[in-house]
């Protein structure tokens, strides 16, 4: 199994600010094999949410690219709002739906995906990705 870390950040406001998404894919063994950012941009409708979702996406394209289709995986988030969604708990609105659908027809790349809520404290890495590349 793989376990994918994401998070996604806004600044300086959310929503609005310039979005970064990051990831950091592991194996059983917690092993980091793949991590990486991706600029989103800034546009006044840009959420926290959005980047999350784009970051989930950017994960599963890297997998994909590198080959690892194989096995199944855990995506791991510390936003409870993007993983219910994912997980048919919540409804989402069209923009979000849209974004959802995207990383839903993705997961069909792999055997199994299930998506899980963490605490801030155990994303720190994927927190730190999604902040990387941001300059002051």
């Amino acid at each position: 199994m793989y376990y994918v870390y994401c998070d996604g950040a806004i600044e300086p406001k959310n929503p609005g600010g310039h979005g970064v998404g990051g990831f950091v894919v592991k194996n059983a063994d917690h092993t980091v094999l793949i991590k990486g950012a991706y600029d989103f941009g800034q546009y006044p409708e840009l959420t926290n949410n959005a980047v999350e979702y784009g970051a989930i996406a950017a994960a599963f394209q890297h997998l994909a690219k590198a080959g690892m289709t194989e096995k199944e995986v855990c995506v791991r988030t510390d936003s409870q709002l993007v993983v219910r969604q994912l997980n048919g708990d919540y409804g989402c609105s069209p923009k979000m739906a849209k974004l959802r659908d995207i990383v839903t027809r993705l997961s069909t790349l792999f055997p199994k995906v299930t998506y899980e809520w963490v605490p801030r404290e155990q994303n720190k890495e994927a927190d730190a990705m999604s902040r990387s590349l941001y300059t002051e």
